[in-house]
């Protein structure tokens, strides 16, 4: 199982394979908005998130938190308008797309301020430590 903590209470726990694919389709976003490095450091596939099949973007610079947050409800949004054009085997869609949905509500929820109105799949998980750090950006600090 993988684990993808895009920002505190914005989560969700999934397959290997749809966590990259959502981590492709936020990257695709990312690298049209001028992100860079943080696209090439999340499709890289010996970084660290995949080696390891877990993000915590609450390890990301603020910069790249927001862009993550932003591009996330944009891809999901772009992902939920062309459906299951090109997938293999479309009957994986549904599952795929409400993973997504509820990882994107969650998001655009925290963005509001408000509590979570979507459940997580996910629980159990400990208090984030701020002195965690993790992809582009961190001076100092190569991205791992």
């Amino acid at each position: 199982m993988a684990v993808l903590i895009a920002a505190e209470n914005v989560e969700i726990g999934c397959a290997g394979w749809v966590y990259r694919t959502i981590l492709s389709e936020i990257s695709q976003v990312l690298a049209e908005r001028g992100h860079d490095a943080l696209a090439t450091w999340l499709s890289d596939q010996n970084a660290s998130v995949h080696l390891y099949g877990c993000l915590d973007a609450r390890t990301f610079t603020p910069a790249n938190q927001e862009a993550f947050l932003s591009a996330l409800v944009v891809a999901q949004e772009r992902s939920e308008a062309n459906g299951p054009t090109g997938w293999r085997d479309p009957t994986f869609w549904p599952g795929y797309s409400d993973l997504f949905a509820s990882l994107a509500g969650q998001a655009k929820q925290a963005a509001q301020g408000g509590p979570p109105i979507f459940r997580s799949n996910l629980s159990g998980f400990d208090e984030h430590d701020d002195s965690l750090r993790s992809g582009p950006g961190w001076p100092g600090q190569d991205a791992d």
